[in-house]
């Protein structure tokens, strides 16, 4: 933990973790040359994280309507 005060407040949404097994060499070729992709268990894994944030603000200003979400 930081000993530096918080700068950024914000409120997540919705949030969800999804994951796919799939074979390596099908993540492999999506991948620009120089990447290769980081395996676990042996098996490469796509992950999708969609979620919603509200209240986006700096530490010391008000959310703004429509502009903090």
């Amino acid at each position: 933990m930081s000993d530096r005060p918080w700068v950024m407040a914000q409120r997540w949404h919705d949030l969800l973790f999804a994951h796919w097994r799939l074979p390596t060499r099908a993540i492999a070729t999506l991948l620009p040359a120089p990447l290769q992709p980081d395996l676990f268990d042996g098996s490469a894994w796509l992950g999708v994280v969609p979620f919603r944030m509200s209240g986006v603000r700096p530490r010391w200003m008000p959310p703004a309507p429509r502009l903090s979400a």
